[in-house]
């Protein structure tokens, strides 16, 4: 997770710094193993990251404190693994495959709603091999793990667990859920957006936070929001669903959904950069 503050914790003093203050020079000669989460109170240790775009990130291994803005599930990810897991591979194609399952639920309960207990299985669609007449064509990849090692992956990953917004509660506070619901409002927030869900009278914010801004991944997500405010404000019932970490803001006392990635939500099973692109091309008529 990417971070554009941290706590500079020496000598008995303690300030935040933003990244822009730190050079790597710096970060080698004063601030090495002194930088901490910017949240005060948290544990977790920071290492400054030089790239074309600086940042902070935690050290691998360190958690933060459950009520940290920083705080995530990293259960998602094995240690041995790095947290593009998440977005390529084995991992995102779960993730894919339980989004689209979650929309059909969402919009069409009388056909999947029977199956939400069994339906978490992990299933990967392979393109079957063509033969030539010189050799045998199979183009791109066509199976990512042979039959042994992707029931081992299967039975590491935990479920993706799918609550329609009116379920969840405060046992869910601080773990990874699949959120279904329907847009009522789109709050547009810089370069992201606050979304309001609604699902049988019960509300819950869909919230984008410097840990998704700050990621590199994310960045061709920002500022496209706009063209879900848009179709909201034409009074549509638009189907949402997501996957992130379900907390609870004790300043409004509502449930958000904090997400981090932006392949981890879908709009009417269409992902943000498409609908952007659709309403682009219809002129947002």
């Amino acid at each position: 997770m990417l971070i554009a503050d941290a706590r500079l914790v020496k000598n008995a003093e303690e300030k935040l710094i933003n990244i822009q203050e730190v050079s790597k020079q710096l970060y080698d000669t004063n601030f090495r193993d002194f930088l901490y989460c910017p949240t005060p109170g948290c544990p977790a240790k920071l290492l400054y990251i030089n790239s074309d775009r600086a940042h902070f990130r935690t050290w691998k291994y360190h958690a933060h404190h459950e009520r940290c803005d920083y705080h995530s599930e990293r259960r998602w990810v094995d240690h041995d693994d790095q947290i593009e897991d998440v977005t390529v591979g084995f991992e995102f194609q779960r993730r894919q495959i339980a989004l689209s399952r979650a929309y059909r639920a969402t919009r069409f309960p009388e056909e999947e709603l029977p199956a939400l207990k069994t339906e978490n299985r992990t299933e990967l669609i392979v393109q079957k091999p063509t033969l030539s007449r010189r050799r045998r064509v199979t183009g791109v990849q066509t199976k990512l793990f042979d039959d042994e090692t992707l029931q081992g992956l299967m039975r590491k990953r935990p479920p993706l667990r799918r609550k329609f917004v009116s379920m969840i509660n405060s046992n869910d506070i601080g773990k990874h859920k699949l959120v279904m619901g329907f847009v009522q409002k789109v709050e547009l927030i810089e370069d992201v957006a606050k979304i309001t869900l609604l699902e049988s009278d019960k509300e819950i914010d869909i919230v984008f936070e410097r840990s998704f801004t700050a990621e590199s991944k994310n960045s061709s997500y920002l500022n496209k929001f706009a063209a879900l405010q848009h179709i909201t404000d034409q009074n549509l019932e638009i189907a949402f669903v997501a996957i992130g970490e379900v907390r609870l803001n004790h300043k409004t006392n509502r449930f958000e959904h904090q997400i981090f990635f932006g392949t981890d939500f879908r709009i009417e099973d269409m992902d943000l950069l498409a609908l952007s692109a659709k309403m682009a091309l219809d002129g947002m008529e």
